[in-house]
């Protein structure tokens, strides 16, 4: 099984100004990654997350954040 590459390099970094990135994991914080780039990313950090989990995995994981901002209802 091949290792992708991780995203957070590829994200703006405002996005987590608050947090070490080096620490976070793309797929153990993805529901924080999401949120952030749903709600402050930029069109290219957008396209970025569906080219590396996928709308299936998105829609999922969006549907499970406790505190959704009204612009994920989009997705």
């Amino acid at each position: 099984m091949t290792m992708k590459e991780n995203i957070l390099p590829k994200l703006s970094q405002f996005l987590f100004w608050d947090y070490d990135v080096n620490v976070l994991d793309p797929d153990i914080d993805k529901s924080l990654i999401l949120e952030r780039v749903f709600t402050r990313g930029t069109e290219d950090d957008k396209r970025e997350v569906f080219n590396y989990y996928g709308q299936k995995v998105i829609q999922e994981t969006v549907l499970n954040i406790k505190c959704l901002d009204k612009k994920l209802s989009t997705i």
